[in-house]
């Protein structure tokens, strides 16, 4: 199933902010991230030294729920700070978080269900939190699952925007720890972490970001803005990414998302000047991405593709459900503060559940 919204419109991102292993703010973690800086560090899991991303000056040895809620409120205080310097809109509030927060009645570590108990938790929680903070509520919906999530949360967001009485605004928030210290042992022992004798494993990490997003038409982007285009979701591939697997894939999921991206920004593959990606080099990410990518470009054959490539989490570690959004926090960031000219860019994501995900971020020039 591919999710994708009407062509026609885009969301500005008006303000951003995020917290990392690289820095707890914004400007510091995209400084950080332009300067090729890393922040790993050793933790022991099972008496083994694994390496790990940890966001420590924000969730210290916090565990499960709590570190969760920590890493939340690192981006969510100062976008709160933010909102109210604004005139107050009816604002739609969307939460991305891990599979595990769907709690135990979840059918599956994907379910993103309305009516699953524990996301409606979180879902209440968030919107009386705003309405106690004075600021007006159109919605709040909480999503759960893997590194697709935010594109999921996205593509509801550009939904809302079609209904009779669209929110003004969306403000898209999300966390998520693969350095908690359950999550750790159960990705370590399930043999996913990289390590001596696993080198397509993962450096584990954790963040959290937060969005404030303004609905624009696509034909009236204005110089010096960045725009988000609709978000593809492809959620049930075949044959899909596996872990750990001998098997390689054939990419057919990615491809799916990238051509529903690339539909919806009214673009072609040779368009795009740079591809955001949360590969990290292991070779099942990198054999279905040159998969996808290679039979897109050979269809694109009047221009052929070549873009520029960059990998967040070479330095960030792996972050689950806080791509897309950390994607494209750190994409405006770059843009913003010229360290990078990022331009017409292809964000994507591929779970090792097998859901794949693809949007394109667009930074005009001044």
């Amino acid at each position: 199933m591919v999710l994708s919204p009407h062509p026609a419109q885009a969301l500005r991102i008006e303000h951003a902010t995020l917290s990392t292993s690289l820095g707890d703010d914004w400007l510091t973690s995209v400084v950080a991230f332009s300067a090729r800086r890393k922040q790993f560090r050793y933790r022991e899991v099972d008496g083994f030294k694994l390496l790990t991303a940890p966001a420590g000056d924000v969730a210290g040895q916090d565990r499960g729920r709590e570190r969760l809620n920590a890493l939340i409120r690192a981006a969510w205080r100062p976008m709160m700070e933010h909102l109210h310097t604004l005139p107050r809109v009816p604002t739609l509030y969307l939460l991305s978080l891990p599979a595990w927060a769907s709690g135990p009645s979840a059918t599956s570590p994907h379910e993103a269900s309305a009516d699953n108990p524990a996301l409606q938790e979180f879902s209440r929680d968030l919107g009386d939190a705003c309405r106690q903070a004075g600021l007006p509520v159109h919605g709040a919906r909480a999503f759960a699952g893997g590194a697709e999530t935010c594109h999921r949360a996205l593509a509801h967001g550009f939904l809302a925007l079609r209904h009779d009485s669209p929110p003004a605004q969306i403000v898209l928030l999300t966390a998520d720890s693969l350095c908690d210290h359950d999550v750790l042992l159960r990705d370590w022992r399930a043999q996913r972490i990289y390590a001596r004798d696993n080198s397509s494993g993962w450096v584990p990490g954790e963040a959290s970001a937060a969005l404030l997003l303004r609905p624009v038409a696509a034909a009236e982007k204005s110089p010096a803005s960045t725009v988000l285009h609709g978000a593809a979701v492809v959620e049930a591939p075949e044959p899909s990414p596996r872990w750990p697997s001998q098997r390689a894939g054939d990419g057919r999921a990615l491809e799916q998302a990238v051509q529903a991206a690339l539909r919806a920004a009214g673009l072609r593959l040779h368009h795009v000047r740079q591809h955001l990606s949360d590969s990290d080099g292991s070779s099942w990410r990198q054999d279905d991405m040159a998969a996808a990518l290679g039979r897109l470009s050979a269809s694109d054959s009047e221009h052929g593709w070549r873009a520029g490539s960059i990998q967040p989490a070479e330095l960030l570690g792996q972050l689950g459900a806080s791509w897309g959004a950390v994607q494209w926090a750190l994409a405006a960031g770059l843009h913003r503060h010229g360290l990078a000219d990022i331009g017409q860019a292809l964000c994507s994501t591929q779970d090792i559940q097998g859901q794949c995900s693809a949007g394109v971020i667009e930074c005009m020039a001044a």
